[in-house]
């Protein structure tokens, strides 16, 4: 913040839910009729308040730094028929922002392109 009239102590803070780092990386991978992927992704701690002062991590209403890993893994099983199942956050990580993030989970599809 470089300048803020109506609360000059927020000037010199970060923006509020404005995380100051933010990272991601994949790695893709297909042999034959089997693909995968592999993704995560880094979020550092954000600020709800313009002065910076909600420094807690851990618990309900705050703002957690997390890194999130997904997995998913598809079989081609004919032409134009695909199923893939879905690890989200492979690791069950717990980490709030504002309310508890989504834990792991795993969903399965079947596509069908013709």
């Amino acid at each position: 913040m470089l300048e803020n009239l109506a609360d000059p102590l927020s000037v010199g803070k970060r923006l509020t839910d404005s995380p100051k780092n933010i990272a991601g990386i994949g790695l893709t991978a297909q042999q034959g009729a089997w693909s995968g992927l592999l993704s995560a992704r880094y979020v550092s701690h954000s600020f709800f308040t313009a002065q910076n002062t909600d420094v807690v991590e851990g618990v309900p209403g705050s703002y957690d730094a997390h890194t999130i890993v997904n997995a998913k893994f598809g079989y081609e099983f004919a032409k134009g028929v695909k199923g893939t199942v879905a690890i989200n956050n492979l690791l069950n990580t717990k980490a709030y922002s504002y309310f508890l993030l989504p834990g792991r989970n795993v969903t399965a599809e079947m596509d069908f392109s013709f």
